[in-house]
Protein backbone atom coordinates (compact mmCIF):
# COMPACT_ATOMS: atom_id res chain seq x y z
CA UNK A 1 0.00 0.00 0.00
CA UNK A 2 1.21 3.47 -0.86
CA UNK A 3 -0.85 5.56 0.93
CA UNK A 4 -4.12 4.80 3.61
CA UNK A 5 -6.25 7.80 4.13
CA UNK A 6 -9.19 5.60 5.72
CA UNK A 7 -12.21 3.78 4.78
CA UNK A 8 -14.12 6.41 4.13
CA UNK A 9 -11.99 7.36 1.13
CA UNK A 10 -11.61 6.45 -2.34
CA UNK A 11 -9.20 4.03 -3.54
CA UNK A 12 -7.36 3.42 -6.37
CA UNK A 13 -6.21 -0.10 -6.67
CA UNK A 14 -3.49 -0.57 -9.40
CA UNK A 15 -2.34 -3.61 -11.10
CA UNK A 16 1.19 -3.53 -12.59
CA UNK A 17 2.24 -3.97 -16.33
CA UNK A 18 3.13 -7.56 -17.76
CA UNK A 19 6.88 -8.20 -16.62
CA UNK A 20 7.73 -5.40 -13.95
CA UNK A 21 7.97 -5.88 -9.86
CA UNK A 22 5.14 -3.81 -8.57
CA UNK A 23 6.76 -3.29 -5.47
CA UNK A 24 10.31 -2.28 -7.09
CA UNK A 25 10.09 1.37 -6.75
CA UNK A 26 13.81 2.05 -7.92
CA UNK A 27 13.66 1.01 -10.92
CA UNK A 28 12.54 3.48 -13.98
CA UNK A 29 10.70 1.19 -15.46
CA UNK A 30 7.59 0.38 -13.00
CA UNK A 31 4.89 2.07 -14.11
CA UNK A 32 2.58 2.82 -10.97
CA UNK A 33 5.82 4.63 -9.21
CA UNK A 34 5.92 6.72 -12.77
CA UNK A 35 1.65 6.82 -13.06
CA UNK A 36 0.57 7.17 -10.27
CA UNK A 37 3.02 8.27 -7.48
CA UNK A 38 5.53 10.49 -9.20
CA UNK A 39 2.94 12.08 -12.34
CA UNK A 40 0.33 13.21 -9.71
CA UNK A 41 1.35 13.92 -6.24
CA UNK A 42 -1.64 15.05 -3.96
CA UNK A 43 -3.98 12.21 -4.74
CA UNK A 44 -6.82 12.31 -2.12
CA UNK A 45 -6.92 8.94 -1.99
CA UNK A 46 -5.86 5.60 -0.87
CA UNK A 47 -3.23 3.90 -3.11
CA UNK A 48 -2.87 0.27 -3.83
CA UNK A 49 -0.53 -1.72 -6.02
CA UNK A 50 -1.10 -5.42 -6.32
CA UNK A 51 1.19 -7.65 -8.06
CA UNK A 52 -0.57 -10.43 -9.65
CA UNK A 53 -0.04 -14.02 -9.51
CA UNK A 54 3.46 -15.33 -10.68
CA UNK A 55 4.85 -12.08 -10.95
CA UNK A 56 7.47 -12.86 -8.00
CA UNK A 57 10.02 -14.38 -9.93
CA UNK A 58 12.15 -14.82 -12.86
CA UNK A 59 10.14 -12.95 -16.23
CA UNK A 60 11.37 -16.90 -17.65
CA UNK A 61 9.32 -18.39 -14.92
CA UNK A 62 6.78 -16.07 -15.18
CA UNK A 63 6.52 -16.75 -19.17
CA UNK A 64 5.93 -20.43 -18.38
CA UNK A 65 3.81 -20.06 -15.74
CA UNK A 66 1.35 -18.20 -18.03
CA UNK A 67 1.73 -21.21 -20.65
CA UNK A 68 -0.78 -22.73 -18.27
CA UNK A 69 -4.40 -21.56 -18.87
CA UNK A 70 -5.32 -22.41 -15.19
CA UNK A 71 -2.55 -20.02 -14.43
CA UNK A 72 -3.56 -17.72 -17.19
CA UNK A 73 -7.25 -17.45 -15.88
CA UNK A 74 -6.12 -17.46 -12.13
CA UNK A 75 -4.22 -14.20 -12.91
CA UNK A 76 -6.84 -12.61 -14.95
CA UNK A 77 -9.50 -13.45 -12.08
CA UNK A 78 -7.21 -11.99 -9.63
Amino acid sequence: MAQWLGWDSPSLIYNQGSGEDAFDFSSRSNSFNNIVLNASPGWNANLIVVRAPFHTGLDREYARAMGDLSNFTAMLAS
